[in-house]
């Protein structure tokens, strides 16, 4: 066991079981509405899709990162998928790398091990967003701001600078990990003002880069006020919601707080012993835990935006923090009785498939059946199912027309209404058919009721999320029309 902990066989063996977690049967579910957003910009110009990007949350690195691995590797789900694999793989050997060079084998074996698996991250590592490449930088941030720590030369410096700004340009939030990197850095170099100046002009220098995408974003989205948002307050329930995915169970929660609260202990009485492991482990505790507790506090007192997903990159230097926790207060002598009950849980508790949703699938599929000449499709769609739909069912070939809310392909007729208010008042009786798509919970009455009212139900069909369902033009309206054209 120690001579496995001392060589490569370790990192291999923890990457190996990454990669095989990460791609057993990744490609065989469904699109679901955000990556239907991705699937959707790829294909669209890099000055459109930075364009599009200031109405979205999270910045534009990644949506032009696939743009180009696209190019070279094509358009499919499971091409773009498979990136966010690589990038999730990726992050467990950087953290391997970064924990064994700063804080011993065993702490990199836990760390490393507990982010490959890890239900988020498996989650994540299959989907056709951000999120993957988003982690990817934050180890790498992490990487060489510890060896900043270490060596403070101009290729550390700008190799930080470097990973940190592209993380930050993958998601905003990232720059709460930025700002207590920081203050680290500036606290512990306080007395070498020649490198605090240097490190300012890097923070400078990324504060202006970032600025160019978020300034112009920032007054696109003026008319949203403090106090909306799409996410759900945060509450007690969601937090331990986010720590379940993240360890798997929510019994593991109270093994890892217990296990964290004694080897705390341990750490703290072995300060005046080793007063470096006490530094080390003070920045590991800001690093893993101001991040996240900046982010609840903005979710509290003005805007909700903790959600699992946004903050996932936290988890980084917490799972560090664990695994040297546990590493200096069992030591390599007695790692194995500690650390292999603990992974041997996690595994019970992974998750091999993560459940994703299959209605857009299915629904198309089932919009076959029904389809018959002169039919209009509608969509009721509160964020970005159409492109779901587009995904499945017009293979990506259609024009915009946002103006009137008209998508065309072929004989496809197709509304989409971000807002079905606007569908009420319309006619569609010149179409023999109409098949619905209502995705949105918060449809009103009167959208329901106004096919209820003038056309006839055939079918329904209710999916994880969306009401399949197919209404005809009542006879007697064609009996009227036809009277119509006679008259004329």
């Amino acid at each position: 066991m120690l001579d496995f902990l001392k060589g490569d066989q370790a990192v291999y063996a923890i990457l190996f079981l990454a990669l095989a977690l990460r791609t057993h049967n990744f490609s065989a579910t469904g699109i679901w509405s955000d990556e239907g957003v991705t699937l959707n910009l790829i294909h669209k110009s890099i000055f459109e899709i930075i364009k599009e990007s200031l109405s979205d949350v999270n910045a534009p690195l990644y949506n032009l990162v696939v743009h180009l691995w696209s190019l070279i590797f094509g358009y499919s789900l499971s091409a773009v998928r498979f990136f966010s694999v690589i990038c999730s793989v990726l992050t467990v050997l950087v953290v391997f790398k970064a924990s064994d060079r700063n804080f011993g084998r065993s702490t990199a074996i836990i760390a490393s091990t507990l982010i490959c698996l890890s239900n988020i991250h498996i989650y994540y590592s299959e989907e056709a967003r951000c999120y993957a490449l988003l982690c990817l930088f934050a180890a790498l941030s992490l990487f060489y701001f510890l060896e900043l720590l270490k060596e403070p030369n101009a290729k550390n410096l700008i190799l930080y600078s470097l990973f940190s700004l592209l993380a930050i340009y993958t998601q905003l939030f990232f720059g709460f990990q930025i700002l207590i990197q920081g203050l680290i850095l500036v606290f512990y170099y306080r007395k070498n003002f020649l490198l605090i100046k240097n490190m300012i002009l890097g923070y400078i220098t990324i504060g202006v880069l970032f600025g160019i995408w978020f300034i112009p974003t920032f007054i696109y989205k003026s008319n949203i006020h403090v106090g909306q948002s799409w996410i759900p307050p945060i509450s007690s329930e969601y937090v331990v919601w986010y720590f379940r995915e993240l360890f798997n169970s929510e019994l593991l929660i109270y093994i890892f707080l217990a296990v964290l609260v004694i080897a705390l202990v341990v750490s703290i009485i072995n300060v005046k012993r080793s007063p470096e492991s006490s530094k080390k482990l003070l920045r590991l505790v800001l690093l893993a835990l101001v991040p996240f507790v900046l982010i609840c506090m903005v979710s509290i007192y003005l805007v909700p935006i903790f959600y699992p997903r946004y903050v996932m990159f936290t988890s980084i230097p917490f799972f560090v923090l664990i695994g040297y926790l546990i590493s200096q207060a069992t030591g390599i002598k007695y790692f194995k009785l500690a650390a292999i009950p603990l992974i041997v849980t996690i595994i019970y508790g992974t998750r091999v498939t993560a459940f994703r949703n299959q209605e857009w699938d299915n629904a198309c599929k089932l919009e076959s059946v029904f389809w018959k000449k002169n039919t209009c499709v509608v969509l009721s769609t509160p964020c970005y199912s159409e492109y779901c739909y587009i995904y499945y069912g017009l293979n990506w070939a259609y024009t915009f027309d946002y103006e009137n809310l008209w998508f065309y392909k072929g004989e496809h007729n197709l509304v989409v209404l971000d807002d079905p208010s606007q569908f009420i008042g319309r006619k569609f009786t010149a179409f023999d058919r109409v098949i619905l798509y209502d995705s949105s919970p918060d449809n009103d009455n009167r959208f329901i009721e106004y096919f209820k009212e003038n056309y006839d139900s055939i079918y329904a069909k209710r999916f994880y999320g969306i009401d399949f369902q197919v209404y005809d033009k009542p006879v007697k309206l064609e009996v009227v029309d036809s009277v119509k054209v006679g008259l004329n």
